[in-house]
């Protein structure tokens, strides 16, 4: 189970703005801007993995849910991206 958000990257940077825009919008116009602006699934916690404790990797410290997220991720590219670890981790 990863732990993350939908993101829409606009010149390099995540554009909160387009993800609210896309939200609130028509299913149409919604369409229209997934079209132009796709969104990619920004992974940053894995919180459950079977062949890692299961639900109790969640207990587990941030840099050993965060290694885990990396060999998890290792072989997987866009729409899904690995979110760098927070500052300090």
């Amino acid at each position: 189970m990863l732990d993350g958000e939908a993101v829409i990257w606009t010149a390099g940077t995540v554009d909160f703005g387009a993800v609210q825009a896309r939200a609130a919008s028509s299913l149409d116009r919604a369409r229209a801007l997934a079209a132009r602006l796709p969104a990619s699934f920004a992974a940053f916690d894995v919180l459950a993995h079977p062949d890692h404790g299961g639900d109790a990797l969640a207990a587990r410290p941030y840099a050993e849910r965060r290694t885990v997220l990396v060999d998890v991720l290792a072989d997987v590219g866009p729409p899904v991206v690995r979110e760098p670890p927070p500052a300090g981790c």
